[in-house]
């Protein structure tokens, strides 16, 4: 409750400054994201949506994908919405790849992917895992900042999980295992 009374009051005092597009854009992200814990999905949909207007008038691809992603998962995973996830997923990934963002590519990718798989497209969805996994490799071959290839070994890590766990349900149990 503090942190969305804090947002609030900070998007009212720079609504109107030119340079606070970005500083809003970031607000309505985070206000996206305390809704979503609190469990009011609509309410961080709308608040993610805004923030996304905010990037686009940025022009920023960075800002774009902070938005597009929690926005398609929101309604993936919380509203059941696959149609609405993909189409913001698949921006992510358009975006991403003019950018030449790897990591962009990955997550947008991976979460594409999982949509599929919640639509029962469990083939498309392996395809799509498999994608993010080689993108999270070539990340990870070019990454020389300190930190950074923990976190892409993370990814990696939970990628190879996710596409074991769907050919699981593909019943193809020698893929499963060796992606395990």
């Amino acid at each position: 409750v503090k942190k969305l009374t804090a947002c609030r009051q900070v998007l009212e005092e720079v609504k109107d400054a030119p340079s606070s597009r970005s500083l809003s854009m970031k607000l309505h992200l985070r206000l996206g994201e305390a809704y979503n814990a609190r469990g009011d999905h609509k309410t961080a949909i709308a608040q993610f949506s805004t923030a996304l207007e905010f990037s686009r008038e940025s022009g920023s691809s960075d800002d774009k994908l902070s938005c597009l992603i929690p926005l398609g998962a929101t309604c993936c995973d919380n509203l059941g919405d696959i149609d609405s996830a993909l189409k913001h997923f698949e921006e992510a990934l358009a975006i991403s790849r003019e950018a030449g963002s790897s990591r962009g590519q990955c997550f947008a990718l991976s979460n594409i992917g999982a949509a599929h798989g919640k639509r029962g497209e469990l083939a498309l969805a392996v395809e799509y895992k498999l994608a993010a996994i080689d993108a999270v490799r070539a990340q990870n071959d070019r990454s020389m900042e300190v930190g950074s290839e923990r976190i892409t070994q993370n990814m990696e890590a939970s990628l190879l999980g996710a596409t074991a766990h769907l050919y699981d349900r593909l019943g193809q149990l020698e893929n499963a295992v060796e992606y395990r």
